[in-house]
C-alpha cells in the first residue's frame, strides 16, 4: 500500500466545525400544535351464511331448472309409452289367455322400474339440495373471514406506522392541515391507540429565518516565549457556531424531523473571542507534554503534540490536518479512509399460500349412480323380456306378432317423442310457442296472395281497345 503522505495539509485555524453535526436551526418560527384523532370503524362484521343468492347460485339454480323440465319431460314421455305398451300387453293377454300361463312378469317390473325412478329422482332433489346449501354457506363464510382479516391487518398496520413516528404516514393522514415546507415535531410515545381510535399530538412550525449551527470543538494556543512555551485553552460557553463564528446554547431547543427550532435566540456572550475592551476570559494552562488527538471529519485530524505526526510538522504544534492518510502517533501509525458511499437495492417478493386441499364427499351422489345403474340393468331385462314375449307370441298367432310389434314400437323411446303427443307438458309449451307462429305465417301468406291478385289484375290483365269511325 502506497500511501501519499505529501498531500496533507495543516489548517492554523483553532475553532474546528464538525461537519457531521450540521444542522438547520430555525430561529423564527410560528409554532401550531395539532390535537390529532384518527377513529377507525368498529368492527361488527358477523360470518353467518346470507339468504341472498351469489351469482353462481342463480346459474347453478337456472341449470338445475332447465334439467328438471327436460327430465320431467323425458319421464312423462316414458311413462305413457309404458302405459301404451301396458295396453297393448292387455290385448295379447286376451288373446293367448288359453294358452300363456302369465304374462303379469313385465308389468311387475315396469311398476319395479317406475319405484326405482321415483327413489333415484327424490335422492338427486335431496342431493342437490344439500350441496347447493352446503357450498354457498361455505364461500360465503370464507369470503367474509377473508375481508375481517385483511380489514385487522390494514388497521394494525396504519396503527403501528402511527406510533412509531413515520414522517410519510403523518404528512399523507393530515395533509390538509400540516403544509408540505412546515416542519414537524412527532410525539410517537403519546400516541395511544386502541381496537377503534388513535390519539396523538404533532407540532407544526412554519419557519421564516434558517441558520446553519455546527458543533465545535477549540484547539489551545501556544503561547510562551521561545522555549518555554505553554497549551492554552480557552473555556467557551456555547454548544454550536454559526456562520458568523458566534457560538449558541441550543439545550432549549425543540427537535424536529428538519431540524432544531430556536425562536428568538440572541448568541452566547463568549468573554473569550474579545467582543469587548475588557474581558475576563478563563484559560486552561497545560504543558508541553500534553498530547491530544482527535478525528473530527474523514482524513482530518486535530492534534496537540510535541512529536513530528508527518513529514516537516513544526512542533510544539497545535491544530488539524486535512486530508491526510496516514499518520503515526505514540509509535504506532494510523491509516485513514475516506468514506464510501454504496447503493444496495434489494427485491422483496411475498410468499406465495400453498393451495388448500379441497375435499367432497360424494357418497351420496356414488349412490345416486349406482341407483341408476340398477335401473338401467331393469330396463335391459324388461326390453329382453318384451321381446321374447313377441316372439313366442309371432309362432303362435299372425295376430299376436301384430300385437308384439306394437308393443316393441311403444317401448321404443326417441328424442323427437316431446313432438309426437306422449308428453302432455310438452305439447302445451309448444302449442303456446307454435300457435301464435302459425297464425302469423297464415296472414303473412294471405296478404301476400291478396297482394299478387291486385297486381294482376292492375298491371298484367290486358284492356280491350275499340276503334271506332266517324262519317261525315
Amino acid at each position: 500500500m502506497f500511501i501519499d503522505i505529501n498531500a496533507s495539509r495543516i489548517d492554523i485555524g483553532h475553532v474546528k466545525r464538525l461537519p457531521s453535526t450540521c444542522e438547520n436551526v430555525g430561529t423564527q418560527a410560528q409554532k401550531t400544535v395539532l390535537v390529532t384523532h384518527v377513529v377507525f370503524p368498529p368492527n361488527n362484521r358477523q360470518c353467518i351464511s346470507r339468504q341472498r343468492r351469489a351469482w353462481y347460485d342463480t346459474l347453478l339454480g337456472g341449470y338445475g331448472t332447465l334439467t328438471g323440465v327436460l327430465n320431467g319431460i323425458d319421464i312423462e314421455t316414458l311413462a305413457n309409452r309404458m302405459h301404451s305398451a301396458g295396453s297393448k300387453l292387455n290385448d295379447g293377454l286376451t288373446l293367448q289367455a288359453k294358452w300363456m300361463p302369465t304374462i303379469f312378469e313385465p308389468a311387475k317390473i315396469s311398476a319395479g322400474i317406475d319405484t326405482l325412478m321415483n327413489q333415484l329422482i327424490n335422492a338427486s332433489n335431496d342431493f342437490a339440495v344439500g350441496f347447493d346449501t352446503n357450498i354457498t354457506k361455505c364461500i360465503n363464510w370464507t369470503v367474509c373471514t377473508l375481508q375481517t382479516m385483511y380489514e385487522q391487518q390494514q388497521k394494525g398496520v396504519m396503527q403501528t406506522m402511527l406510533m412509531t413516528g413515520n414522517e410519510q404516514v403523518w404528512r399523507t393522514i393530515f395533509n390538509t392541515s400540516v403544509s408540505r415546507d412546515a416542519w414537524i415535531h412527532l410525539e410517537a410515545a403519546k400516541m395511544i391507540c386502541n381496537d377503534t381510535i388513535c390519539q396523538g399530538i404533532l407540532t407544526m412550525y412554519n419557519v421564516t429565518k434558517v441558520i446553519q449551527m455546527c458543533k465545535y470543538i477549540v484547539m489551545p494556543l501556544l503561547l510562551g516565549p521561545s522555549g518555554g512555551e505553554w497549551y492554552w485553552f480557552p473555556t467557551m460557553k456555547g454548544e454550536y457556531i454559526d456562520e458568523n463564528n458566534r457560538t449558541h446554547d441550543l439545550s432549549i431547543c425543540t427537535p424536529t424531523l428538519q431540524g432544531k427550532i430556536c425562536r428568538v435566540q440572541s448568541a452566547v456572550y463568549e468573554p473569550c473571542l474579545l467582543e469587548n475592551g475588557v474581558n475576563l476570559c478563563k484559560w486552561i494552562v497545560l504543558p508541553l507534554s500534553y498530547t491530544m488527538m482527535m478525528e473530527v471529519a474523514p482524513q482530518e485530524v486535530c492534534l496537540v503534540t510535541d512529536t513530528p505526526a508527518i513529514p516537516g510538522m513544526v512542533v510544539p504544534f497545535s491544530g488539524c490536518i486535512s486530508n491526510v492518510s496516514s499518520l503515526t502517533w505514540e509509535n504506532e501509525t494510523f491509516i485513514l479512509y475516506a468514506d464510501r458511499e454504496e447503493h444496495v437495492t434489494k427485491y422483496w417478493s411475498p410468499q406465495n399460500l400453498s393451495i388448500p386441499q379441497w375435499d367432497l364427499k360424494l357418497e351420496k351422489l356414488h349412490k345416486i349412480m349406482k341407483q341408476s345403474k340398477v335401473i338401467e340393468d331393469h330396463i335391459k331385462y324388461l326390453n329382453q323380456s318384451i321381446v321374447t314375449h313377441q316372439v313366442t307370441t309371432t309362432i303362435i298367432a299372425d295376430q299376436l306378432q301384430k300385437i308384439g310389434s306394437d308393443v316393441q314400437d311403444a317401448t321404443s323411446h326417441h328424442w323427437w317423442d316431446l313432438f309426437t303427443g306422449y308428453s302432455p307438458s310438452a305439447s302445451n309449451m309448444l302449442n303456446f310457442l307454435i300457435h301464435p307462429v302459425l297464425i302469423l305465417c297464415i296472414i303473412i301468406i294471405i296478404l301476400s296472395i291478396w297482394n299478387c291478385v291486385v297486381f294482376y289484375r292492375i298491371c298484367c290483365k290486358r284492356q280491350k281497345v275499340v276503334m271506332a269511325s266517324y262519317a261525315l
